[in-house]
This record gives C-alpha cells, structure tokens and sequence, in this order.
C-alpha cells in the first residue's frame, strides 16, 4: 500500500513550445498499442494570450523545414510521412502552489504532472463543480481523474470533503484501463493523501 501527498497547482504564464509528430490516422498500430507519434521540447515562453482549458494551443504554423521536427516515432522508430501530422505546440505551465510535491514556486508542464498534482479545471462547466464552486481533479498513479465529474450512468458521484489539497473523497478510485480492462489505479483520496488498495 502506497500513500502519495496532494498538492495544490494553479496556472501560470508561462508556456512550453514543443514540436510533436503523430500519424494523422490515428491508427493503433505502434508496438505500444498506441499512435506513432514523438514530441521535442524546444523551451519555455511567455505565454502572450490568454489560454483556456488545462493545456494552451496546438496549430501547425511552425516551419516544417526546421530540423527540430522529430524524424521517427519515439517508442518503435516507424519514420514520419510528410502527410503525417505536424504540431507546434504551447503548452500551458502550472505553479506548484502548496507543499507536497516538487518545490514550491516551479512550473511543471501538463504533459508530465508528477503524481499528487491538484488542480482546479475553471474551464468545465457548471455539472463539473463541487458545493464549493470548484471542479478538482488530481493527477493518479493511473492517470488524470476528476473528482468532481458528473454522475455515471447509475447516478453516483463521488462525494469530498476539507479544504482543497487535504480532502477526502467517497468512494474508492477506479481510474485508468490497462489493455486487459483492468484498472491501473484503485485507491482512496484521504486527508490529502492518495492511498492505494
């Protein structure tokens, strides 16, 4: 049984620019099981415009002939097609705002939250919020979860309680699907704490 401590982070005003390859198919046919697709992280940025949601914007305005671009897949090396899709990417950076994770006052990028990160998505709609006004969601070991998501199909929510990042949150955590279809995650959010079953 692990036990991870929650933390609290909030947007910042940086972004990160990356370069992403990806085959426009969308076909699972990497040896991962996934799409054939690499990123290249080029740096960090002031942002320049407001960005909604939890990443930034992805247009393909960046130079094709810049010899940044990845050539091949990251996982099986399967080379990228000029038709494949080419992706400039600026993605939002969050501020670690509490203790309990990485130092207090660093940026992390979305694309890699450490385990533990709590995060307020203001972008989802009112179905999306607590009693608090709030829509949390908290980085898992099996993936991004939100706590305050809408009722499944049988009608239940999870129900959570205390001040946000040491809250505890009823039932248990199922979140993530391996290939198999079973979880990668089953645990309990509790006094800011994921702890797993």
């Amino acid at each position: 049984m692990s036990k991870i401590r929650c933390f609290l982070i909030e947007p910042s005003d940086t972004v990160e620019l990356s370069l992403r390859r990806f085959n426009c198919s969308m076909e699972l046919t990497c040896a991962d099981g996934r799409i054939h697709e690499a990123s290249v992280i080029l740096g960090q940025e002031p942002a320049g415009v407001a960005l909604a949601g939890l990443n930034g914007l992805a247009d393909d305005s960046f130079d094709h002939a810049d010899p940044r671009w990845p050539k091949a897949c990251a996982v099986c090396g399967h080379v990228f097609a000029a038709e494949d899709c080419w992706q400039a990417r600026r993605d939002r950076m969050w501020k670690v705002a509490t203790a309990g994770g990485p130092e207090v006052g660093s940026l992390v990028s979305y694309h890699r939250l450490p385990v533990g990160a709590m995060w307020h998505s203001d972008w989802l709609p009112a179905p999306f919020r607590g009693p608090d006004g709030l829509c949390l969601s908290v980085q898992t070991p099996g993936g991004e979860w939100c706590i305050d998501a809408p009722p499944s199909s049988n009608g239940s929510r999870w129900v959570r309680e205390g001040p946000p990042p040491g809250i505890t949150v009823r039932p248990s955590i199922l979140c993530g699907r391996n290939k198999d279809g079973t979880w990668k995650y089953h645990g309990f959010l509790t006094d800011g704490y994921l702890v797993s079953v």
